[in-house]
């Protein structure tokens, strides 16, 4: 072997290789639809019969294999037995399954649900998904079934809902019917989810260039009677719509629909679909719902904070509420405890919190008493302003004898002047803004040193005070009161 030979490792194939894809089940609607979909594609492409006996030599030259089941159980046997030919060869085998894997009890179930069938074709469908798993995955009898957590990449499973090309039925049937001028029998109980040969051919492409693994859904965007549908397929032919006859067929299964899970067409953003959903807290959805571009501003606000007391090894926020932003100090601090006098607020943070095992809720009134313990910084933001006179000495009192002799203290508040422009709902229970000097002048009082911030909307700078909708107190070294 000369210097520039390299033996391909197992399982590798070549770039003309990878690009010959074999449709097995090319006699089915979807199976015969896909392979001359796939032409158009940069893939060469055979369409064979299901039951199609290939010589394992002609299967060694396709990078992958479609494989599009009827639903019989004779031909799931013989297909299985295909499967395993493809996957010995070291293809990538993408098995095109069907929503009747789920029994329609419920509308749009998700990859992540147990497959529960109550068909024979659903059954059939259902034990082709587990034998490609099984196989894909090298564990024989003791795969995982259909969830798609044990497959490697040489196999993934695609579930459809139904097809809307000239070939699927019940389409196809309805065309002929209104070529001929029959009656068209559309029910008006039954449901269809409606996907388009475009996207199946989009996500077949992804799949077996990017040799994804596991479990996919692919439905419609909604389900619509067959009546309905059928009346939207004919809409601009006159003729075609006169024939359309409502029938009740009296249905069993009722929701053919499934939760579209397919791959992301840029493959970093995969990853997204199994991170962890999280709720917003309750005030900060409410932001969200009636003016959005006020969460940027309390974000900023605690960008702030987070900045000013990055590495510190304590932490206190006083008058948390939902603390969604709390996440942002949480991240640069060594451990942050968050208060608030208002129980309903903590007691919700602490089950729907993203972080409530990484920050300490507590209820806790910081004008009645300081909090135990000491910390290396405190900060409370938008609080002081609904303080009253009588008990602002109290409050701050509480925070320095919270606070270590050489601690941080952040303040946040919106200004005198931001009140004009306020709305109702921002200004109520607002009964101590202050003046950037007022403020300034209040927190010496409690602090050896005071340095003072404007905000207006997200941007934090060290303008003109009046000008100023909120302002930022950064105090050094309590007092002792």
């Amino acid at each position: 072997m000369s210097p520039k030979e390299t033996t391909p490792s197992a399982g590798a194939h070549a770039p003309e290789q990878e690009s010959r894809v074999l449709v097995l089940g090319a006699e089915t609607p979807v199976g015969a639809t896909l392979a001359e979909a796939l032409t158009q594609k940069p893939f060469k492409v055979q369409a064979s019969p299901g039951d199609a006996v290939l010589a394992d030599a002609a299967i060694k030259g396709f990078g992958a294999v479609v494989l599009c089941p009827d639903g019989g159980a004779a031909s799931a046997a013989a297909m299985a037995t295909q499967m395993d030919r493809c996957l010995a060869a070291g293809c990538y085998v993408l098995l095109l399954s069907s929503h009747l894997a789920f029994d329609g009890t419920k509308p749009f179930p998700t990859h992540r649900d147990v497959p529960n069938p109550t068909t024979p074709e659903g059954r059939a469908f259902l034990s082709l998904e587990t034998h490609l798993l099984r196989a894909a995955s090298g564990r024989g009898a003791s795969g995982r079934g259909a969830s798609g957590r044990g497959a490697s990449r040489r196999g993934a499973i695609m579930r459809l809902t139904d097809l809307t090309c000239p070939l699927g039925e019940p389409m196809r049937q309805w065309r002929e019917l209104a070529r001929d001028g029959a009656p068209i029998k559309a029910a008006t109980d039954r449901l269809i989810s409606p996907i388009s040969i475009e996207s199946l051919v989009e996500c077949v492409v992804m799949l077996i260039e990017r040799r994804e693994a596991g479990v996919f859904h692919l439905g419609g965007e909604e389900e619509i009677s067959h009546i309905d549908y059928a009346r939207r397929l004919f809409g601009g032919d006159a003729a075609g719509l006169a024939l359309i006859t409502p029938v009740v067929v009296g249905a069993a299964r009722t929701h053919p629909s499934l939760a579209t899970y397919v791959p992301t067409r840029e493959q970093q953003y995969q990853i997204l679909y199994d991170t962890r959903r999280v709720t917003m807290g309750m005030m900060a959805g409410h932001t969200y719902l009636h003016d959005p571009k006020r969460l940027t501003f309390t974000l900023s606000r605690y960008k702030f904070v987070a900045k000013m007391l990055a590495g510190f090894e304590n932490v206190l926020e006083v008058g948390c509420a939902d603390a969604f932003a709390s996440a942002i100090v949480m991240k640069e601090v060594g451990s942050l405890t968050a208060c608030d006098f208002d129980p309903g607020f903590i007691d919700d943070v602490r089950r729907t919190h993203a972080f409530a095992d990484k920050i300490g809720f507590q209820v806790h009134n910081m004008v009645d008493q300081p909090m135990p313990g000491q910390f290396d910084g405190v900060y409370s933001l938008d609080v002081l302003e609904h303080i009253s006179k009588p008990d602002e000495a109290r409050f701050l009192n509480n925070i320095c004898a919270s606070l270590r002799p050489n601690g941080v203290c952040v303040i946040g508040m919106p200004s005198i002047e931001s009140q004009l422009y306020a709305s109702k709902e921002s200004k109520e229970g607002h009964v101590n803004c202050q003046s950037g000097a007022e403020l300034k002048a209040t927190m010496l009082r409690h602090f050896e040193r005071v340095f003072m911030f404007s905000m207006n909307d997200e941007v934090v700078h060290t303008g003109f005070f009046p000008m100023a909708q909120y302002l930022l107190a950064l105090c050094c070294s309590p007092r002792t009161p």
